[in-house]
């Protein structure tokens, strides 16, 4: 999402952590991603990777700003290859979501099942939609 309509338009935000847990996000988006940066540098350790892999090596500046770690050639690429894979993904997804908006809105009414199951059909579009927005931050903060 676009951080400045985030903190211009809305008053409040929360955040959910893919854990279960919802949380009110005092500091904003910025709040948010020194949350996110804390899981990741955690990450590791919880699920047995060494401490120099990639998501360890996120730093702070004296700024309180993240610092993205300098990418080799090879790394730069795939990540690169990444970040164009899930946009092309996100693009599709948005066309998806648009077929299936027209065919709620001509699908009949009455016919609650049929509309029960565009309703989830919807619900995991949006899943989707969250999982690659997740993978494409992750991967552009990467890239700097």
């Amino acid at each position: 999402h676009d951080r400045y309509l985030l903190e211009r338009v809305t008053d409040s935000q929360y955040a959910l952590f893919g854990d279960g847990s919802l949380r009110h996000l005092t500091g904003g988006v910025e709040q948010y991603l020194e949350l996110r940066r804390h899981s990741l540098r955690s990450a590791p350790a919880k699920s047995g990777l060494a401490p120099h892999s990639e998501v360890a090596k996120t730093s702070i500046s004296p700024g309180g700003a993240s610092v993205a770690p300098k990418l080799s050639g090879a790394d730069l690429r795939n990540a690169e290859k990444s970040l164009a894979r899930v946009e092309r993904a996100l693009e599709k997804l948005a066309a998806d979501e648009t077929a299936l908006h027209t065919e709620m809105a001509a699908h009949d009414q009455s016919d609650y099942a049929g509309l029960t199951a565009l309703a989830a059909k919807q619900a995991e579009l949006n899943n989707k939609r969250e999982e690659l927005e997740l993978e494409w931050l992750e991967t552009s903060e990467a890239l700097g």
